[in-house]
């Protein structure tokens, strides 16, 4: 994997497991390579593997053969603590559900990143202060989640995913839970900040009129 732009790929990637005893091979031998700053759009069934590709992307899960590459290095084989450093620092998430803490508000929420990785409080609050304004929730810093909409919490989730300015976004289904306007306005969000932050943004969706505003489409099957 030596081409400067491909920021992360697989190589033969496999992935299969068995649920009282029945054997599900989830996909076999996936190839896939990703420039940096591109938009992907993954898209297929239910049950395709869209997500499980996430996940073995991010380093969430062990793929059962086959490897995982960022910037030209092997991370699927690496220990539990190196991939945890490597996932803390250079890749955001973005899930169906927005999974905020509850007893936190919304600039701590989007702080915890920030200080995980070793910045100082204030540098923190400044820098979750400046994105929450960036999608329009200065008003809203000092609230806790269960007193935000449900477009404005994936607001939030979004600007914890990337307030770190992440080399690599991965978002399953972030627009799930949302009606088709919001699922919109979220989409285009995600889209524009990630954008604007230059990282590479990986999107698991069923949406195919929102996975046509990607750069190019991956199809999972």
């Amino acid at each position: 994997m030596t081409n400067n732009n491909v920021i992360i790929s697989v190589d033969n990637l496999s992935f299969s497991y068995d649920d009282k005893n029945n054997y599900t091979q989830v996909f076999q031998n996936f190839k896939l390579n990703v420039f940096r700053k591109e938009f992907i759009a993954l898209v297929g069934r239910s049950g395709s593997g869209k997500s499980t590709l996430l996940h073995l992307l991010g380093m969430l899960d062990k793929p059962t053969s086959g490897s995982v590459f960022f910037k030209g290095k092997c991370i699927s084989n690496l220990s539990i603590k190196a991939q945890t450093l490597i996932r803390k620092k250079y890749f955001g998430f973005v899930f169906q559900s927005h999974y905020l803490l509850q007893d936190l508000t919304v600039l701590e929420n989007v702080m915890m990143p920030l200080q995980i990785i070793g910045v100082n409080k204030t540098k923190a609050i400044k820098e979750a202060d400046k994105i929450l304004r960036t999608v329009g929730l200065s008003k809203m810093i000092n609230k806790y989640p269960n007193q935000i909409s449900g477009g404005e919490q994936q607001r939030v989730a979004i600007c914890r995913a990337l307030v770190h300015k992440p080399a690599i976004v991965l978002a399953d289904e972030p627009t799930g839970n949302l009606d088709k306007d919001n699922a919109v306005i979220i989409f285009k969000l995600l889209k524009k900040i990630s954008k604007q932050f230059g990282a590479t943004l990986i999107i698991a969706t069923h949406d195919v009129m929102l996975s046509d505003q990607a750069d190019r489409i991956v199809i999972v099957e």
